[in-house]
């Protein structure tokens, strides 16, 4: 049996701050409005006052906030829980949050009426919540409601209605189990392209062992059982595997397929394209990914237009899937040599993912683009900055070896281009100590590091031109498999040749 995970320890001493820095005005503008029209004439309550002076803060300043408010410790405490309180019940009675909300609040609502013998009331509660469950396919929750209609039926008497409910719970238990098991299956996956992603070279042998587990997971029965999907969600997870376990062989047409299925399914179930926004977003990643390892730059124009209309059922999730959009925007730009068009749409495209705070990985993904536009239009202070943000923050770096040595070199060749000799030699060290102990194996060993070096030394342009030129004449060209587009990867090759140009 699994051990479940270690439970994170509770740290919310800045929860209130990050909470109310991450609203958007329209959702500041309704918090405060619905506390006055509560409030009426209460507006100067201590809550609605340290909610503004969090607002208008920078930083977390607890002891300056309790200090103007006059509370001690405790008092400040329980009002900084009970102002949460307030803004998370806000947020949840927003128009814009899933509809999963409004299932919880009718059940909620059910359970009042249950324990009060209002079991009609109860029951409608319940028929309300079911069929927005049903609707957008939340399996889960349906799972819950199911149960609770059999407890109201029961001591209500009316036992056909009870084996009614037990007997679609028994059904839904069933769409929950296929579910599970291709959720289990489509992240084992995912785990074995992340060791691909990292391990690949077109001369590693190493790389049949995760190739044989692609091969063995797409002959998993629950895959190859045809028409046999019990939900929509579970067509979307199969295209989804299938797409990316072709991709992982190099079947790269075939994959595409797949993906043309899903996009069907979605647009024939708008419901459920709303209701799982993540999955979505994801394999609209790797259908552009997919059309742009293809060249098909046709299609992946069609797609980013497709995508700029569409709509999600929360602001995060309309702004993750517009950032898809820049990103898969800057990634052909860059794969057209068009850099300088690239990082126009990286400075705007990273205007917008300050405000974004729903996928922390997601985000990564898009700064990590942003950076290269950067790196291959030469506007080094910003590439700089980027990868500083890249380097320092928690999310990835450090746990992906591509991804880290990716910006490694990002980072050598700017303070190479900038004649930053000291910094370029100590990192140059770091980069060699890190290969050692990393185990990546992607080509690495075909580059001459000394080129970073020779670089940041060289004192004159025609000296720096000779260098370029000699490096460019030495390397191979990473010509490996249109797999390092859905991978972390440096063109440094292609870097030196727009510098010798």
């Amino acid at each position: 049996m699994p051990q479940p995970s270690m439970v994170p320890q509770k740290n919310n001493r800045n929860t209130l701050f990050d909470l109310v820095q991450r609203l958007s005005t329209a959702e500041c503008r309704a918090f405060s409005k619905g506390q006055q029209s509560t409030n009426g004439a209460e507006e100067s309550l201590a809550y609605l006052q340290l909610f503004q002076l969090v607002r208008g803060a920078n930083k977390a300043d607890d002891e300056k906030w309790r200090a103007q408010l006059g509370l001690d410790k405790d008092g400040y405490r329980q009002l900084k829980k009970y102002l949460t309180d307030k803004l998370v019940n806000s947020l949840a009675n927003q128009q814009e949050i899933s509809p999963r909300v409004e299932i919880t609040r009718l059940i909620s609502h059910a359970e009042v009426f249950y324990l009060r013998g209002l079991l009609s009331q109860a029951l409608v509660a319940l028929h309300q919540a079911d069929d927005i469950a049903s609707t957008y396919e939340f399996v889960e929750e349906r799972v819950a409601i199911q149960e609770w209609l059999m407890k109201v039926h029961l001591h209500n008497g009316d036992l056909e209605a009870a084996d009614q409910s037990l007997r679609l719970g028994q059904y839904v238990i069933q769409q929950l189990a296929q579910l599970k098991e291709l959720q289990g299956l489509h992240l084992q996956l995912q785990l074995i392209e992340r060791t691909i992603l990292a391990s690949f070279s077109a001369q590693d042998s190493g790389v049949r062992t995760p190739q044989e587990a692609v091969k063995r997971l797409l002959a998993s029965p629950s895959l190859t059982k045809g028409d046999t999907m019990i939900t929509v969600r579970a067509k979307i997870i199969q295209s989804a595997i299938q797409s990316i376990g072709l991709r992982l062989q190099g079947h790269y047409e075939q994959s595409l397929v797949w993906l043309q299925q899903l996009m069907d399914t979605l647009q024939q179930n708008q419901e459920v394209r709303l209701s799982n926004p993540n999955l979505v977003i994801d394999s609209y990643r790797n259908i552009g990914l997919t059309y742009l390892a293809l060249g098909q730059g046709l299609q992946l124009d069609t797609l980013l237009n497709q995508l700029r209309q569409q709509r999600f059922l929360s602001r995060g999730q309309n702004q993750k899937l517009q950032l898809l959009v820049g990103r898969l925007s800057i990634s052909q730009l860059l794969s057209q040599g068009a850099h300088h068009n690239a990082a126009e749409e990286a400075t705007h495209l990273e205007s917008q993912l300050k405000d974004f705070h729903l996928d922390p990985a997601f985000g990564t993904d898009v700064a990590y683009t942003i950076a290269q536009a950067y790196v291959m239009a030469g506007r080094n202070s910003d590439a700089i900055r980027m990868l500083a943000d890249l380097i320092n923050g928690s999310n990835i770096y450090g746990k992906l070896p591509e991804y880290e040595y990716s910006v490694r070199l990002m980072e050598l060749a700017v303070h190479a281009d900038i004649g930053d000799k000291t910094f370029v030699a100590s990192k140059l060290r770091s980069l060699q100590h890190f290969l050692k102990t990393s185990g990546l194996t992607t080509g690495t060993d075909t580059i001459d590091y000394g080129f970073f070096l020779k670089l940041a030394r060289a004192r004159t342009a025609a000296e720096r031109q000779s260098i370029k030129s000699a490096f460019v004449q030495t390397q191979i060209p990473n010509t490996s498999n249109a797999m390092d587009s859905f991978g972390y990867q440096f063109d440094l090759l292609g870097w030196v040749r727009r510098l010798v140009h």
